[in-house]
């Protein structure tokens, strides 16, 4: 039990440094040097290595007794010629009788109580204890083969070096101030050089590496594995393969080493450039783009480019523009947060101290059934699905119903009322934090060139995708021509840009002349810079086109939005099929994308919102210059205890023609759109500030709401235009939702309401057709209480 006690504690303590390592390194990823990056992780190796706590007479909290209540205990009586030993959890307390505990129970009562308890703790302990050495054992078998086979792929696959080869090699030894030279061979089948991981590394050279690299970049190959050596980086990959043996289980370990594999190799790269210029660093940032070409990797070495994923790429390009020292005062919170890790992970200062042990006795947990759904007057009745015509008097006019029925079931149904939230700047910068991390923003005038990191990105960008087209025996001219444009781009390319810093911060408060307009335009186009009511800048987030993050909030607070524009398609579909399919044409799928979606939408901290339209589409206005090209759409409303805001279009002005009136007053609802780039259009607008006005209103049954329907229908489509020959409208779901109904100019009232959603086709007197683009529309809004219809542009 100690043993499994102990991998336990080292498992949880792991996992809270880990997390914080990692919180720590994505707050000031751009402020941390390389050095520092991989510093940080011998926090967690040092907690790996070290499975002991240390006794420590501080403790941040105690278990201790509320005051005026009773400690209940469970006395363990003394046995008559033999002692017993309470159980709780596998966690043994003195057998000795309490002096303040009341007169013993018979030893017959007393001793079956713990007994039977104690066996079955013993045999689950000696049954995971075995699986962890199963495991371990066999952990050690693959790592032990896998040495093996490397020895014998040297043994068989080395040739010796060429003169010309040693004597750079001899150069960068002496350059590095490295005596004791290690064992330098080429070997076919290779495509890296690499520094095997072994108490008696050698390093290893493609056998074709002069086909690959010039003296040059094969100089710089053989500093960054050198450079391996002289940090001891070896030893510390051959400690983390020995703890992925003995913490198998723990998933934390296996995150852990491919991430301080990766900084030690950022590590690795600074340490080589310190010393270097702009050329040379250029020079050896494409040294690194040309191995990254390559389509082979190796286990069980360090090498300078031992993966194949685009973003580790970009990751060590980036590196290489890192400041080289961390600033001291993040050197200073760095120390703090260690020490205050060590304090916290490596001794007792987490747990509880309290005043005895105890046993204590409570009631006993409770389960219970769910609250009855039973007697709701709207679901007793609700169909799944329902099928009908609807007579509207008019032979040219059909309406059919084929659709799904969907309701959420609820306990009760109940009415809000909402009113315009002010956009902050605090609901700002969690969104852009969420949306472009610690991105650096510009205003969009100062945006004018590329720098030699940013041109690096995308060339690298493109020869991963020429590689991966080369492994399937293809190739494309668009991405020979664009790696040639950049590699004539990178030539000229400055080190650095003076761009001006957009703080993403609104401006100071200023004077707004009175509207005079009924209907002021909602603006689209911003212009460049930031004021009182708007922010505009531009951002690199890896693509060809800059994106723009902007935020516009009115004085009035009824119009406000957040935007993130990735790649010019501001696509937004008036449709609401649900339409959950793959698209052949990304890689990403479904699922992935709608992961993502959902994730920003947490981030953001819009945790009420609920997922309304999650549709494959076809982006069909995108930026000027772009085709239309294909991405998965998710659209979020207000959550309503359960039951989603519909989405549509804003409320349109109506009342006296002022200011307060005329304004666009929108739903709250946010979009995401996505494809192979990520997050290319993000929008989150009209935040709203909700409270119940009723907890529990009467719905009309859902057969008095369908003849609601056919009586509107036969009011407002018995005649049609002399322009359309005839409409044919499918009804395919009806959906329960909660409605927007305008009561002023400062409030307007959510209530549930049913949307019958369909599709419709027009023939035209001139012979064509119209089907409103294939997209499924809502039609009619009918009010689940009094069955009025409701104009969903109008809010009545």
């Amino acid at each position: 039990m100690k043993l499994l006690s102990a991998l336990f504690e080292v498992t949880a303590y792991s996992a809270v440094l880990f997390a914080a390592v990692m919180g720590f390194k994505l707050a000031f990823k751009s402020r941390l040097s390389p050095a520092l990056h991989f510093a940080l992780w011998f926090l967690v190796i040092a907690r790996l290595c070290i499975p002991v706590t240390v006794e420590s007479d501080f403790h941040f909290f105690a278990a201790s007794k509320p005051g005026g209540e009773a400690e209940l205990q469970i006395p363990v009586p003394e046995a008559p010629e033999e002692r017993t030993t309470a159980f709780t959890g596998g966690e043994a307390f003195s057998d000795e009788p309490s002096v303040e505990a009341p007169a013993p129970a018979p030893a017959a009562a007393a001793i079956p109580a713990a007994a039977p308890k104690r066996k079955p703790v013993s045999s689950w302990a000696d049954a995971l204890t075995a699986l962890w050495i199963a495991g371990m054992a066999f952990r050690a078998a693959r790592l032990l083969f896998s040495e093996r086979s490397m020895r014998r792929a040297v043994a068989h696959n080395t040739l010796p070096t060429d003169a010309r080869m040693r004597d750079i090699y001899d150069a960068c030894c002496a350059e590095l101030g490295i005596a004791h030279k290690l064992p330098l061979q080429s070997m076919a089948g290779i495509y890296s050089p690499a520094l095997t991981v072994s108490l008696k590394p050698m390093i290893l050279l493609p056998a074709n590496i002069t086909d690959t690299l010039s003296e040059a970049q094969l100089a710089y190959a053989l500093r960054h594995e050198l450079m391996h050596y002289r940090r001891r980086d070896h030893l510390l990959a051959l400690l983390l393969l020995l703890l992925t043996c003995v913490y198998w289980f723990n998933p934390v370990v296996w995150l852990m080493k491919r991430e301080l594999m990766k900084d030690m190799e950022t590590a690795c790269d600074s340490a080589v450039t310190a010393r270097l210029n702009g050329a040379e660093r250029r020079e050896y940032a494409m040294t690194l783009l040309a191995l990254f070409s390559q389509p082979y990797r190796v286990n069980s070495v360090l090498g300078m480019a031992l993966s194949s994923a685009e973003k580790d790429a970009e990751r060590r390009v980036r590196g290489l523009f890192l400041a080289r020292r961390s600033k001291a005062a993040i050197k200073a919170l760095a120390a703090s947060l260690a020490s205050l890790l060590l304090l916290c992970c490596f001794t007792t200062a987490c747990q509880p101290t309290p005043d005895k042990p105890a046993v204590i006795v409570g009631d006993e947990r409770q389960y219970f059934e769910p609250a009855s759904q039973g007697g709701n007057p709207l679901t007793d009745d609700l169909p799944e699905r329902y099928e009908g015509i609807i007579d509207v008097g008019n032979k040219n006019v059909k309406i059919k119903i084929d659709a799904s029925v969907i309701a959420p079931v609820l306990e009760r149904y109940a009415v809000f009322s909402a009113r315009p939230e002010f956009l902050s700047q605090a609901m700002v910068d969690k969104a852009r934090a969420a949306l472009i991390g610690d991105k650096t923003m510009y205003d969009p005038l100062s945006v004018t060139d590329l720098t030699q990191e940013e041109v690096l990105i995308r060339l690298s960008s493109y020869k991963q995708a020429q590689a991966e087209l080369q492994g399937r025996n293809e190739s494309s001219p668009y991405i020979d021509d664009m790696i040639a444009f950049y590699e004539e781009k990178l030539k000229i390319a400055p080190m650095t840009i003076d761009r001006t810093v957009n703080d993403g911060k609104f401006g100071d408060k200023r004077s707004v002349a009175e509207q005079k307009s009924d209907s002021p335009p909602v603006p689209t186009l911003l212009p460049p810079g930031n004021d009182y009511n708007r922010i505009t800048a531009s951002v690199d987030l890896g693509n060809e086109t800059l994106a723009t993050f902007s935020a516009y909030r009115s004085d009035s607070g009824k119009l406000s939005y957040i935007r993130l524009e990735n790649t010019g398609t501001a696509y937004l579909a008036k449709q609401y099929r649900v339409n959950r399919a793959d698209i052949e044409e990304l890689s990403t799928t479904f699922s992935k994308a709608k992961s993502m979606a959902q994730e920003v939408i947490k981030n953001i901290g819009l945790d009420y919102m609920e997922a309304f339209a999650e549709l494959s589409v076809t982006a069909v206005n995108p930026a000027e210059g772009r085709n239309s090209h294909d991405c998965y759409l998710f659209i979020f409303t207000r959550g309503f205890n359960g039951l989603p805001a519909m989405y549509h279009k804003p409320m349109l002005a109506r009342g006296e023609a002022s200011a307060a009136y005329a304004e666009p007053w929108a739903d709250e609802y946010a979009a995401v759109t996505i494809d192979d780039a990520g997050i290319v259009y993000f929008t989150w607008e009209s935040p709203t500030t909700v409270k119940t006005v009723n907890e529990s209103v009467a719905l009309l049954s859902f057969d008095m709401i369908m003849e609601f329907l056919a009586q509107h229908c036969r009011s407002s489509l018995s005649w049609i235009d002399e322009s359309i020959k005839s409409i044919s409208v499918e009804i395919t779901q009806i959906r329960l939702c909660m409605a927007k109904i305008s009561t002023g100019a400062d409030e307007y009232l959510y209530v549930p309401a049913w949307d019958f959603i369909g599709i419709s086709q027009s023939n035209m007197a001139d012979g064509t057709t119209a089907t409103e683009n294939g997209a499924e529309q809502s039609y009619f809004t009918i009010n689940a209480i009094d069955g009025s219809i409701i104009d969903r542009g109008l809010g009545y």
